[in-house]
């Protein structure tokens, strides 16, 4: 997480950055470099979360509980099962 964060602030300093230099360090353009700035770092930290999600959905392993036709198959394999008297 802490990765991603950093990653995308460097994302929106150089941004920032290049934006200034291509006007040449002039004040009123200040706003718009660093709302590109942050645009950036906020496609960069969309891409992240959608890592994220993908990965999650590819490693986290299916945790459902068993349904009612497991439950009833179990229940029925320990009624036959003989009981000791």
């Amino acid at each position: 997480m802490l990765l991603a964060g950093l990653v995308a602030i460097a994302g929106a300093t150089s941004r920032t950055d290049s934006l200034l230099r291509a006007a040449r360090g002039a004040h009123s353009v200040l706003s718009g470099a660093l709302t590109g700035g942050f645009a950036r770092a906020f496609t960069v930290g969309a891409g992240f979360a959608v890592l994220g999600i993908v990965l999650a959905l590819l490693f986290v392993q299916n945790s459902r509980p068993a349904t009612t036709d497991d439950t009833a198959a179990a229940d029925a394999e320990e009624s036959l099962a003989p009981t000791a008297a």
